[in-house]
């Protein structure tokens, strides 16, 4: 999502006082003079304009008396002798969705001299306006864009002592700061006469059937209207020269190999040849994919933009059926880019269903599989399951097939997608990226270019195809009205890049963001078709496209593998408090799934936990709030927004929260508890610390085990119980018992120094700057810190935008200590800039080898750019940084697609410095964002001309960018309030990819406390993975009909792993090689062996 004219959107129309006079008396009265040389200040816009070549605006909105837009004008030329100077320039403003009257007023070198007014009302096309000592503004109209803005020509006459010693104006337009979006702009292009000659790749017939071509010549002319001649050949056109940009057209019989010829053309007397090529046209069809891109939000509330995705439904099918008799490639179809609106449509429209999927079977309406447009890289592994969850119940219930998906607007997608997509039959994948907003080198390096991309495994693979337009080509013109110069360039371009196939991938998408059907498609497309040799157009469906092109090219088409990183993920850092809470719902839900499942399937929540990942995969999706959520933070459409989105989060973790208190059965305070079980949701034996609230009422402090052993245990000073619940077995529980005893449980005791030393780690602690400086395991002397550059281990630091003025604690104390038979701890407590007051707690466990530590941040608003960032650099030589993903594990670089984002990374879980001896695991719990090698995140940021890094690397130098309000438009300007950033931290001596992974999920799936004896009743470790074996589950939940269960499994590893399966249960069953459609594939008898990566789906059916 990004600066489009929706964002501008909002609309102004000039409402003005006419004057009476003849165009070309306004027009061309005097000798013009070039109206824009040099920006002077203002918000920068690539947008459209009347002028194809004209793309960079300069942006006034009506917000406030600060906003200006400001730019330099050509000088007078020195031999002038009028008194009156006119200067030209292209504008444009927003004319078709203005609600109210507003105005601008313009300075020249800072003197007002004009005011004029903007109104929806506004039909006429041209107008004039005078202002002070005789100055005239006139608006050329030249043509509306496709929300019916208006572009032209904006010509300014002044006195020319109104400049004084100077022969430059210097020009500037405000707004009348109503809190408005109206806008107006000026683009950025100097008017200068040039001609161009474009032979165009269009293949036409005329009326006797004979095939041509045409040469398209466009004139720059500005001045007054004078005569012109072309002639190719035996070809000619007389015509005239006007106002802008003249376009004409010269036929020139079809070519089957390349020609070169002149044309001549005179104009007003001058005469000149210019050398043409005739290059033959190649046969191609564009596959017009109609769709509208989903933002739940952004141009409107998300409750409005819901109803208008119904509306387009019913549209589409109207327009379907007017359009049956046209043939297959004429007949109109749509696109529906995710199910969201589906869902509920067929939710509140239960008796449209069979119309819907009537339509749906006739193909005239495309069903693509995922829920949202979700950010991939923040999705855990379960999620993005669920992302296809929805698609893969329409099919069962309906008898359909959905075998395409589609992604739009964001650059990059993590490498897991691939196995989600194989997985649940999902074999295309289409693209339409952001066309230039924060996208790096995505288009650049994949646009145009389809692959098949394989999983980590290798044993999957989709087809994957990023339109080379993106998704939002047509959000500036439309094939139905506008003539086809992008077409034609377009073809040029393919030309030139030797594009192999007769294919071209062309999301039709109108009416911005959220937009609808274009109920003339069809009959252009029809006509055309008629009339035009190539290209010809193809409306289709996402799946028609790619099984037509995978027909004719299937083994032509090339094999990558490799992370697609992501580049938009940063944003979700602007709301860093509802990131962290909605990725641990989803950790909670996957964790409650496998205990619901395992203790009483046939009474599983589902409705439950459908709404609750429904609203997790809602606050992934990609629209965080408004167009304006930067630029106007306050107003109500913004807040609404942001609202809404917010409650996806906090309603995903209280339905969590509900099934884990029904599952638990969270005490009544004033009933004491004599016992309680600690369960454990992984395939692997676990051992961990728990912790009993102070509020839970119990019969004593004294903890003794399933087998009487007396257990270690600690009352912290806030009156918590913790101690360490050990051997928990897979997919089991430990009952525990409190018991009376005159044992004294917590030991307290003086901390010597900045020291606090545990049995596997020293750290040796900062305290000014509220860091770690040394960090060595028990038996070594090896320092794992870092401090050569001046950082040390979990220091803060505040920055400006691009790492720019870093500030860093400088204030640090203790306030609080623990020491006990369970954990050590102390709390830190400083001033840190941005922030009310940073909190950083370290605790190391006596029976644990690893390391927590717990920032809370109580953060000021500040709508100023700023990041906050945990430094983590790693003392070690040549080492490898390995990052956790979902289904897959990269190094940087050696495991990233080109064009994949190198300036930060999506961590999933953990990511480990080391080498060949010796390394350092970090699990990022709550902060999903890293910088390796410097705080490079916004590095492309730093001048207009840098670009983001086509190359990265491992490093020892670890960045936690936790929180930020980098961006321009849909994520938050600012965040306030306590936020809490759990990590955990582990050294080791080789590194291992299983225990990396088992570290990642124990951080981020803690063993469970419960207190309800009634779930262990029924409650069977019904199947595991043998205790040598890399094979880790990773999911359990009931099959769609309840007769068994679905279960995840994956080989975390580099190597191919085995292990024997048996189920357990008291019924009979069979157990299946699946998929995320619960197909029974192949029956398995008692063992598995997966490939280093590899993920399987099991289906356990009971008899």
């Amino acid at each position: 999502m990004s600066k489009k004219l929706f964002i501008l959107a909002s609309v102004l129309w000039l409402n003005y006082f006419l004057i009476a006079q003849d165009d070309n008396d306004v027009l061309y009265s005097t000798k013009w003079i070039n109206g824009f040389a040099d920006r002077v200040a203002g918000e920068n816009l690539s947008y459209h304009s009347c002028h194809p070549e004209a793309k960079l605006a300069l942006l006034i909105r009506c917000f406030n008396n600060n906003d200006f837009i400001e730019w330099t004008t050509d000088p007078v030329p020195a031999d002038n002798t009028n008194k009156m100077v006119t200067f030209a320039w292209i504008a444009g403003y927003s004319a078709g969705t203005s609600s109210a009257d507003h105005k601008f007023f313009l300075y020249v070198n800072d003197k007002k001299i004009i005011e004029f007014s903007t109104s929806p009302k506004q039909n006429k096309k041209d107008w004039a306006i005078a202002g002070e000592n005789g100055a005239q503004l006139y608006f050329k109209f030249v043509n509306l864009d496709s929300v019916d803005d208006f572009f032209g020509y904006m010509l300014l006459t002044i006195p020319v002592e109104m400049l004084g010693s100077k022969s430059v104006a210097q020009i500037k337009v405000k707004g009348d700061a109503t809190n408005s979006k109206d806008w107006y702009m000026t683009m950025q292009y100097p008017l200068i006469p040039k001609t161009r000659i474009s032979p165009q790749r269009i293949v036409a017939k005329d009326k006797d059937d004979n095939a041509f071509q045409q040469v398209k010549v466009s004139i720059d002319h500005f001045k007054q209207p004078v005569p012109v001649n072309l002639e190719l050949e035996k070809e000619s056109v007389t015509s005239e020269l006007k106002l802008g940009m003249n376009d004409f057209f010269l036929k020139y019989p079809a070519q089957n190999k390349p020609v070169e010829t002149a044309i001549n053309i005179d104009i007003n007397g001058e005469k000149k040849s210019y050398p043409v090529k005739i290059e033959p046209a190649k046969e191609i069809t564009f596959y017009l994919i109609p769709h509208a891109h989903v933002d739940i939000g952004y141009t409107g509330l998300q409750t409005e933009i819901e109803k208008k995705h119904w509306d387009n439904f019913e549209k589409a099918i109207q327009y379907s059926k007017r359009s049956a008799i046209y043939g297959r490639d004429a007949l109109f179809k749509w696109n529906v880019e995710v199910l969201w609106a589906v869902k509920s449509y067929l939710e509140t429209f239960p008796e449209k269903k069979k119309d819907f999927f009537d339509a749906v079977k006739k193909g005239w309406i495309g069903l693509d599989a995922t829920y949202t447009n979700v950010m991939t890289g923040l999705c855990r592994p379960e999620e993005l399951y669920r992302l296809v969850e929805y698609s893969n119940r329409l099919e069962k219930e309906n008898d359909i097939k959905i075998e395409s998906a589609m992604i739009s607007d964001i650059p990059g997608y993590t490498w897991g997608i691939v196995q989600t997509f194989a997985d649940n039959g999902i074999k295309y994948f289409s693209v339409g990226t952001n066309e230039f907003d924060r996208i790096g080198n995505t288009l650049k390096t994949w646009g145009d270019k389809p692959f098949y991309w394989t999983s980590q495994s290798g044993k999957e693979k989709i087809l994957i195809w990023l339109a080379g337009k993106g998704y939002s080509w047509f959000h500036s013109w439309r094939l139905t009205r506008d003539d086809l110069a992008p077409i034609a360039a377009y073809l040029n371009k393919l030309a030139e890049d030797d594009y192999p196939y007769d294919i071209v991938h062309a999301r039709y998408n109108i009416g911005g963001d959220n937009g609808f059907p274009d109920s003339t498609l069809s009959d252009f497309v029809k006509k055309w078709n008629e009339t035009h040799l190539t290209p010809k157009f193809k409306i289709a469906t996402t799946m028609e496209l790619f099984k037509d092109f995978e027909k004719k090219y299937g083994d032509k088409i090339p094999t990558y593998s490799g992370d697609f990183t992501p580049y938009w993920e940063d944003g979700a850092a602007s709301t860093a408090k509802e990131t962290a809470l909605n990725r641990n719902s989803a950790e909670l839900l996957n964790q409650l799934e496998v205990l619901y499942s395992l203790s009483d399937k046939k009474n599983f929540p589902q409705k439950e936990f459908d709404e609750a990942w429904k609203y997790v995969l809602l606050f992934s999706e990609h629209t965080w709030g408004a167009w304006n959520s930067i630029s106007d933070p306050e107003i109500k459409f913004v807040t609404d927004q942001w609202d809404i989105k917010k409650s996806y989060a906090i309603k995903a973790d209280s339905i969590a929260q509900n099934l884990l208190k029904r599952f638990s059965n969270a005490v009544n305070p004033e009933n004491p508890v004599d016992h309680f079980y600690v369960f454990n949701s992984s395939s692997w034996q676990r051992s961990d610390v728990v912790k009993i609230p102070a509020d839970v009422h119990t019969t004593d402090k004294t903890i003794t085990d399933d087998e009487e052993n007396k257990i270690p245990t600690q009352i912290l000073s806030n009156g918590d119980i913790v101690f360490t619940a050990k051997d928990i077995p897979p997919f089991g529980y430990r009952k525990y018992n409190f018991v009376n005893t005159n044992i004294e449980l917590v030991i307290k005791a003086e901390y010597t120094g900045n020291t606090i030393s545990g049995r596997f780690y020293s750290l040796g602690i900062d305290e000014l700057n509220s860091s770690i400086k040394l960090l060595s395991k028990n038996g070594s002397s090896i320092n794992l810190v870092d401090t050569t550059n001046g950082l040390a281990l979990n220091q803060f630091i505040h920055t400006g935008k691009n790492g720019e003025n870093p500030s860093y604690v400088t204030s640090g104390k203790i306030i609080n200590q623990e020491n006990g038979d369970v954990l050590q701890s102390l709390t830190l407590q400083s001033e840190a800039k941005g922030c009310n007051s940073l909190t950083q707690q370290i605790t190391l466990y006596n029976d644990l080898d690893k390391i927590e530590i717990l920032n809370v941040i109580d953060k000021k608003k500040d709508y100023s750019k700023e990041s906050i960032r945990f430094a983590f650099p790693v003392e070690i030589e040549n080492p490898v940084s390995r990052i956790d993903l979902a289904w897959s594990v990269i190094e940087p670089e050696k495991d990233q697609l080109k064009g994949s984002n190198k300036n930060y990374f999506t961590v999933q879980r953990w990511i480990d410095i080391s080498n060949d001896k010796l390394g350092l695991t970090l699990a990022t719990i709550d902060a999903p964002f890293v910088e390796l090698g410097g705080m490079n995140a916004e590095a492309w940021m730093s001048s207009p001309d840098k670009e983001w890094f086509t190359k990265t690397g491992s490093s020892s130098l670890c960045f936690s960018w936790a929180m930020n309000n980098s961006w321009h438009t849909n994520f938050k300007a600012s965040q306030e309030g306590v936020t809490s950033f759990k990590y955990s931290l582990k050294a080791h001596n080789q590194f291992d990819y299983l225990s990396a992974y088992k570290f990642g999920v124990e951080s981020s799936q803690p063993l469970l406390i419960v207190f309800n004896d009634e779930v262990t009743k029924n409650y069977e470790q019904l199947f595991k993975p043998d205790e040598n074996s890399s094979l880790v589950v990773t999911n359990v939940k009931p099959t769609y009909t309840k007769n068994g269960y679905i279960i995840r499994i994956f080989n975390p590893t580099d190597k191919t792993s085995s292990s024997g399966f048996s189920y357990k249960g008291t019924t009979e069953a069979k157990v299946f090689l699946s998929n995320g459609d619960e197909e029974e594939l192949q029956e398995i008898q008692n063992q598995i062996q997966l490939k280093a990566f590899e993920v399987i789906t099991i289906k356990v059916k009971e008899n």
